[in-house]
């Protein structure tokens, strides 16, 4: 039998059916005091003939009242609980610990604000003493550099004087007697080392006081290094040679050649002066450009040991500072090629191994390369003599 054609007495029974579940669920639904909104959903389900969804629409209604209701009994249970005198002393006893806890901690925070707003006190009077102590050691080295510069002017003028009168005496050596020869000969040659060293101190004390002025201009390499070749030429011991590792063709830069020059004579005179036997190389190294980049002055001399590579570069400091070294001077040549270097910004480094030699390098400024923005036959041609025709001769009546 299809569901067509059921009889009516079943219809009957089934609406009956629901109407007796929608009354009961209504009037469930005002028990549990959920109002007409879940009944109303429940009704509508009903009326809509869905009584799989309304029986579970119900079922989680009573599940939600039943939840409810246990956790207000479950709190309304713990207000209405009797307080003990025990649980009374309990609670202020941890209250009192609490609050004396509040107070060490705030006595503990006011202790440690105090200490520091005293150490920075202490520290901002240590920072004003420092400032202090900073001006005077300027002023102090301004007038130091002064009084050098004074006093080198001073002796300068007399030394001069020695040095100019000796020289005279010494163009006739066959006139005068052996003795007498020695003794100007040894009369010229402490008076060009004092010279010397007088000649360190002034530039040490200009350099420092900011009186040393360069001036950058186009300035080929391979004459500069030639020159110091030939200063020196006459000053090399038996037993050493002088080379000059120069690429061929203008080695433009930017520099000051005269302070340039400077710094070489002192690095050179150094070489020479730490080489018993074996060579001494003033090298132009170039860049991938094929422009100079380093200049390295290159012994096989005695060495410096590791632990004074930067020492040597303090003023008034040597390799060897101890009374019996064999090698004289005041150190300040390396004080002065490194300060002359950073006003030329060229960085000057050091690298060596006691008994194979030492190594100076000069590290040239790449900004200050002209081969980077010059063409090689321009620089060739730029160094080039130019020969000027003289313009004619205009009559004037």
């Amino acid at each position: 039998m299809s569901r067509t054609q059921r009889p009516a007495d079943h219809r009957f029974s089934y609406q009956r059916a629901a109407r007796l579940l929608r009354a009961r669920l209504w009037r469930a639904g005002g028990a549990i005091g959920l109002g007409g909104l879940a009944c109303a959903g429940v009704m509508g389900d009903l009326r809509v003939g869905g009584l799989a969804a309304a029986l579970a629409g119900a079922a989680s209604a009573v599940w939600h009242h039943a939840a409810w209701t246990r956790t207000a009994r479950r709190l309304t249970r713990r207000a209405n609980r009797p307080t003990t005198v025990e649980d009374r002393d309990r609670q202020l006893a941890r209250a009192a610990m609490t609050e004396r806890r509040l107070v060490d901690v705030a006595a503990n925070l006011r202790a440690a604000q105090s200490q520091l707003e005293a150490d920075m006190a202490a520290r901002q009077a240590m920072a004003d003493q420092l400032a202090v102590a900073l001006v005077r050691a300027g002023e102090a080295n301004r007038a130091k550099s002064a009084f050098l510069a004074s006093m080198s002017h001073e002796l300068r003028t007399p030394l001069n004087a020695i040095i100019g009168f000796s020289d005279l005496m010494l163009r006739n050596k066959q006139e005068l007697a052996g003795s007498h020869r020695t003794y100007l000969e040894r009369i010229n040659r402490g008076g060009r080392h004092l010279l010397a060293i007088i000649n360190d101190i002034l530039d040490l004390s200009r350099i420092e006081a900011g009186k040393v002025v360069v001036e950058l201009c186009d300035t080929d390499l391979a004459p500069v290094v030639q020159e110091v070749i030939e200063l020196h030429a006459t000053h090399v011991a038996a037993g050493v040679t002088l080379e000059a590792d120069v690429p061929p063709g203008p080695l433009l830069v930017s520099t000051d050649g005269m302070r340039l020059r400077q710094v070489l004579v002192n690095l050179v005179s150094n070489a020479l002066k730490f080489t018993p036997q074996g060579r001494v190389v003033v090298r132009v190294a170039l860049n991938e450009h094929g422009a100079p980049a380093r200049i390295d002055v290159v012994d096989s001399g005695v060495g410096i040991a590791a632990d004074r590579l930067e020492a040597i570069f303090e003023p008034f400091e040597q390799a060897d500072n101890s009374t019996a070294r064999t090698h004289g001077g005041t150190g300040l040549g390396l004080a002065i090629c490194r300060q002359l270097c950073a006003l030329l910004d060229t960085h000057l480094t050091v690298t060596s191994t006691v008994g194979v030699g030492t190594t100076f390098s000069l590290h040239l400024p790449v900004a200050g390369n002209l081969l980077h923005t010059r063409d090689l036959a321009a620089a060739r041609e730029s160094l080039r003599p130019t020969h000027h025709h003289p313009a004619p001769e205009v009559l004037v009546p």
